[in-house]
């Protein structure tokens, strides 16, 4: 299903104007699946390929250039994400061994 989403962003946004990219492209070759430009050629299938067909093979994700600066927020934020939690892995050591401290003396005064 994620595949079908993606295949539709595509069309809406990519595909629905490539006749008119490429009007003078000297390689006339559509891929059949698609009855798209197969601007692509694959060495290892020996084929040419459309864009739809990569992604489709690929598992891609096509990103619109309207997403592009939530994209670069999201990476900002998954890279402060990353740097906060590798520097303060020692004061979650810090906090587990008060955690455990704590538990262990309640239980002493419980006894």
């Amino acid at each position: 299903m994620k595949g079908h989403l993606n295949m539709s962003v595509i069309e809406d946004t990519f595909l629905v104007n490539a006749e008119e990219k490429f009007p003078e492209s000297t390689i006339k070759i559509n891929c059949e699946p698609h009855n798209a430009p197969a601007v692509f050629f694959s060495r290892q299938q020996n084929q040419y390929k459309c864009f739809k067909c990569l992604v489709g093979e690929q598992d891609l994700i096509y990103i619109d250039k309207r997403f592009k600066k939530e994209m670069e927020d999201f990476e900002s934020i998954k890279e402060f994400t990353g740097n906060s939690v590798h520097e303060n892995t020692v004061n979650a050591s810090l906090i587990r061994d008060w955690k455990n401290d704590i538990r262990t003396t309640l239980i002493k005064v419980k006894a």
